[in-house]
C-alpha cells in the first residue's frame, strides 16, 4: 500500500511518499486445511505406549475409523477434571466410581454416556464391562458402536492401572 496524497488537514502540509508494501517473500499463502468431521484426521497415538507415532521424518495421522477408535480410547483414559482446558471432559473415576462403592450397573452406565457423547458415535450396541482381572481400580470394557463411518468393536481396559 502506497500513500500517494493526503487530504488530512492542511496544516500538516506535505507528509512524504510512504511505502508500506511487504516484500514479495514476507507474504505467505495461507494453506487450506480440508480436516473436518468425526474420522477427520488425529496425531496418531501409540494405543500401547501412548506415544504420538512419527515415521522418523513427520508425524503420522489417522483418520476414520481408526480416528474414532483413537478418541474413544484417549476419552477412557482420561480422568475428569484432568485437562486444565475442559475439567468436564473424561470419566469421573474419582468423583463416581473409584472408592465410592457404586454399583456395576451404574459404572457402566458412566461409560455408556461417555461413549455415547464421543463426536462420530451414533448408537452403543452392546457393552460389556467386568472388573479387571489383576488390577483392583480397573475396569475391562468391550463394546460395539455404530459410527458415522460404521460398526466399531473394542476393548479397553480403564481405571487406575489399566
Amino acid at each position: 500500500m502506497r500513500l500517494v496524497s493526503w487530504s488530512g488537514d492542511p496544516s500538516l502540509g506535505n507528509i512524504g511518499n510512504t511505502d508500506r508494501s511487504l516484500s514479495a517473500g514476507a507474504v505467505c499463502v495461507t494453506p487450506s486445511c480440508g480436516i473436518t468431521g468425526a474420522g477427520a484426521g488425529y496425531l496418531k497415538i501409540d494405543p500401547t505406549t501412548s506415544d504420538i507415532v512419527h515415521d522418523g521424518r513427520s508425524l503420522v495421522l489417522v483418520a476414520d475409523l481408526d480416528a474414532i477408535a483413537q478418541s474413544l480410547r484417549t476419552r477412557l483414559a482420561f480422568f475428569e477434571g484432568e485437562w486444565f482446558i475442559d475439567e468436564t471432559f473424561g470419566v469421573p473415576y474419582f468423583q463416581s466410581i473409584l472408592g465410592v462403592k457404586t454399583p456395576l450397573p451404574a459404572v457402566r452406565e458412566i461409560f455408556r454416556e461417555t461413549i455415547a457423547g464421543t463426536v462420530g458415535v451414533l448408537d452403543i450396541l452392546s457393552l460389556a464391562l467386568t472388573p479387571h482381572a489383576t488390577q483392583a481400580r480397573a475396569y475391562n470394557l468391550t463394546f460395539t458402536c455404530n459410527t458415522d463411518l460404521g460398526e466399531l468393536t473394542l476393548t479397553v481396559a480403564a481405571g487406575i492401572g489399566a
